[in-house]
């Protein structure tokens, strides 16, 4: 029997991009699909056109509303609501490749242990070129593959980068302690996926458009980020330590730590950007005390994968420069603000 694919959108605020996006699920060559829209207390029309978008679908599409809990509230609502041997996420503001499910569905069919197929995707509307891949080229991956994926770069951990059978997804599980989380949702949902896989498949090509926006939820930065970067971070942690344990590689937490270090990079980056100046320098006071950025910070590995920019910011965060890590902020803010004229 063919696999039918619940196609999962979560929805807030995107009216301008809502068509396009349910668009590129219409288009797809492969017809064994529903469409799952999660209306997340929106407050512009995205309500309304996903009623209309659902009526014209008929069976074929389903809208979920609800108040506004966040964006992992609403992808675990889709997931409730969704009767699909699989899932793929896609966020209201991107697009699949019109071939994206056919693909999809080879992947699978290539073996019945196959559990999750992760595919590139393209900052290219025509889907043209591809963004750094996570693995060297297309096949099997093992579930060592996929845990190494989920620690060390390039990593895996977008939920709209791969798509995941329904009999590894932790559908009975309580998420509601985290809802709310504007940071690493996809990180928290992703780890006991790969926990859980035998094995997967990657195609090497780009079937998923990633719309830069500025717009978007995970590109605004706002105080509550930071506890849930603490929160996901040691769970992430907890992870790294016991796959370390079991694969006898201890690469793996040296991967979290790194991607913890990094973190405060962009905090502080963040909270230059929100904040006036004297509670944002308050706050790197604060941050440059922190005992695990202290730990990571005099690990030396945690450094070397780290892009320059970031290892930049740490060192002023490290040294107490303070006002050079303000500058760089309102810096990269003025260059945004010109780029999106």
């Amino acid at each position: 029997m063919p696999m039918l694919y619940s196609v999962i959108v979560p929805v807030y605020n995107v009216e301008a991009y809502l068509r396009e996006c349910v668009s590129s699920v219409r288009a797809q060559t492969y017809p064994d699909w529903e469409l799952v829209l999660v209306d997340d207390g929106s407050t512009d029309s995205s309500p309304a056109i996903c009623d209309e978008l659902a009526e014209e679908l008929g069976e074929q599409a389903c809208v979920v509303h609800q108040d506004s809990a966040g964006p992992l509230a609403a992808r675990r609502a889709g997931l409730r609501a969704a009767k699909g041997d699989a899932f793929v996420s896609l966020d209201s503001d991107d697009a699949l490749r019109s071939d994206a499910l056919e693909m999809i569905d080879a992947a699978f069919r290539s073996g019945e242990d196959v559990d999750v197929v992760a595919y590139g995707y393209s900052r290219d509307r025509g889907f043209s070129t591809m963004v750094a891949a996570p693995f060297d080229s297309a096949g099997h991956f093992t579930r060592a593959d996929l845990v190494r994926r989920s620690c060390l770069p390039p990593t895996l951990f977008s939920m709209w980068a791969k798509a995941v059978r329904r009999r590894v997804m932790d559908l009975d599980a309580d998420y509601s302690d985290y809802f709310g989380l504007s940071f690493a949702e996809d990180l928290l949902q992703s780890l006991p996926i790969a926990d859980a896989v035998r094995r997967g498949y990657y195609i090497d090509e780009p079937l998923y458009y990633y719309r830069v926006n500025t717009a978007s939820l995970t590109r605004k930065f706002d105080l509550r980020q930071l506890d849930a970067r603490e929160l996901v971070h040691k769970i992430h942690l907890g992870y790294a330590r016991r796959w370390a344990e079991e694969l006898g590689d201890t690469s793996l937490v040296a991967g979290v730590q790194m991607t913890g270090l990094k973190s405060y990079a962009e905090i502080a980056q963040g909270v230059c950007e929100v904040l006036p100046k004297a509670e944002a320098m308050n706050c790197l006071c604060k941050f440059s005390q922190d005992p695990t950025f202290l730990e990571y910070y005099a690990i030396p590995c945690c450094l070397d994968g780290i892009r320059r920019d970031r290892r930049l910011i740490l060192g002023m965060l490290s040294s107490g420069h303070f006002d050079v890590i303000w500058a760089m902020a309102k810096a990269k803010a003025a260059l945004h603000k010109v780029s999106r004229r």
